[in-house]
């Protein structure tokens, strides 16, 4: 052979996608889409598209306007291209409504919202919000983590917000997991003030939670999640239960 030069674009397309596999998708799709055809192509792949995790652009080396720039690319330029094979999405909430904005993922079923504020959550779960106006029906999986209690109303009324509306609003939803700073984020209480019918719905299998004490995990077991068949709790407090002391456990069975 005269030349033994061999160049990225000369590789076949299945030795590049063996290759491109073992980078990370997002810095993938930030570096090559654009750059030709035959590397535009191979980024778009459904293996690289499917699952789009943003937060790994919040670093603590990414500087502010590094950061808008990468999320705007992202935004106008590479998302378009790729919306129709967009599964699941991993967002940090500071970028939530950018990413939502930017355009329409008619595959979405999973979405993984990073330290939501709680002041955020009416704005994310109403029916005017563009969130839920285009995927209630499609969400199966939602996973948020909240990084604070509360602010300025009180803590239950929030609470109680965040609940009614993530199973008023998300009608296909079948796994949720929902983790905050205080194990107070889920009271039974209040859930106990809380109709059957506006709370809970039937398709929820798997719920992963963090809650106060062993009372709070009885109470998740009272007849509203039907369908429910995995349970996974965080326990703050570890003290007698009330209701075992009471008898009271026979309610939940």
């Amino acid at each position: 052979m005269d030349n033994l030069n061999v160049g990225i674009l000369d590789l076949p397309d299945e030795i590049l996608l063996t290759i491109f596999k073992k980078l990370n998708n997002i810095d993938l799709l930030y570096s090559l889409i654009g750059i030709n055809q035959k590397l535009n192509k191979i980024a778009c792949d459904i293996n690289f598209t499917k699952n789009v995790d943003l937060t790994t652009v919040l670093t603590n080396d990414t500087s502010d306007s590094r950061l808008n720039a990468m999320v705007d690319r992202f935004c106008t330029y590479i998302l378009p291209q790729i919306h129709n094979n967009v599964e699941s999405l991993s967002v940090q909430a500071s970028l939530f409504q950018r990413i939502i904005r930017a355009n329409n993922y008619p595959n979405l079923h999973k979405f993984i919202l990073f330290n939501l504020e709680m002041d955020m959550i009416s704005h994310i779960f109403n029916k005017k919000s563009l969130f839920i106006r285009s995927y209630k029906h499609q969400i199966s999986h939602l996973v948020m983590t909240i990084k604070d209690a509360f602010r300025y109303r009180p803590l239950e009324i929030i609470i109680a917000q965040t609940y009614v509306a993530i199973f008023a609003w998300l009608s296909n939803l079948q796994y949720l997991d929902l983790d905050g700073i205080d194990g107070n984020l889920y009271l039974r209480r209040l859930l106990r003030g809380l109709s059957f019918s506006r709370c809970y719905t039937s398709n929820v299998a798997h719920l992963r939670i963090r809650i106060h004490n062993f009372d709070d995990c009885l109470c998740l077991l009272d007849g509203r999640l039907s369908q429910l068949h995995t349970l996974i709790v965080k326990l703050d407090y570890v003290r007698h239960s009330t209701i075992i002391i009471n008898n009271d456990v026979k309610k939940y069975t």
